[in-house]
């Protein structure tokens, strides 16, 4: 890992962190890891060779308020051997349930990403989350998964996933409350009630 943001401390978490301007180079299950955070700014930042860029890992303390935009975000895109057995998988933000939190208030915006996973969001305890005006390309596994869409912002994203992809977008459940439009999709699409939101997206 580069940098892990956690704390020792049961209830106290650490706030108002920056990782601007900075190029990560190596192979790591989370470039960036995040337990616990109240206030997050990740900008501008070229985050390559990964296998994850961006893992989200919430603690009893929980993760909010984070900011991610203007990164170069490229990860493993092809073997997954060894995470059968994970919660977690390669790509550029993802998300992991192994430690028991939740995460509320994520911005993801005007990124590029490349990689198994574009944004991978797996579980309803994960709320809040704006992907917005994003490019993916090549996403082998798929470039947004949602398990759960609970109170998301979805919108203005370029959508190309690779040809072995089985989903470019793929949303299990999705609320009322969530917000589905202007996205441009190249590839299969799995969504509740899909035709709800046919008019406002190119799928």
């Amino acid at each position: 890992k580069s940098v892990l943001i956690d704390s020792e401390e049961s209830e106290a978490c650490p706030q108002e962190i920056y990782i601007l301007r900075n190029v990560f180079l190596f192979p790591a299950a989370g470039q960036i890891h995040v337990k616990s955070v109240n206030g997050l700014t990740i900008h501008n930042n070229m985050l390559d060779a990964a296998t994850t860029a961006i893992l989200l890992n919430p603690d009893e303390n929980g993760i909010q308020n984070v900011d991610i935009r203007y990164n170069y975000m490229g990860s493993k895109n092809e073997n997954i051997t060894g995470y059968e057995d994970r919660t977690d998988m390669p790509g550029g933000v993802v998300t992991d349930t192994s430690e028991g939190g939740s995460i509320c208030g994520v911005m993801i915006t005007d990124n590029y990403f490349w990689g198994y996973y574009g944004v991978r969001i797996t579980s309803d305890r994960f709320t809040d989350f704006s992907i917005i005006n994003n490019y993916f390309v090549e996403s082998n596994g798929g470039s947004i998964y949602i398990t759960d869409s609970v109170r998301n912002r979805i919108e203005g994203n370029i959508i190309y996933c690779g040809g072995g992809a089985r989903y470019s977008l793929y949303i299990g459940a999705i609320d009322e409350e969530t917000v589905l439009r202007y996205n441009i999709v190249s590839g299969k699409c799995k969504i509740p009630n899909k035709n709800n939101y046919q008019e406002d997206n190119f799928f």
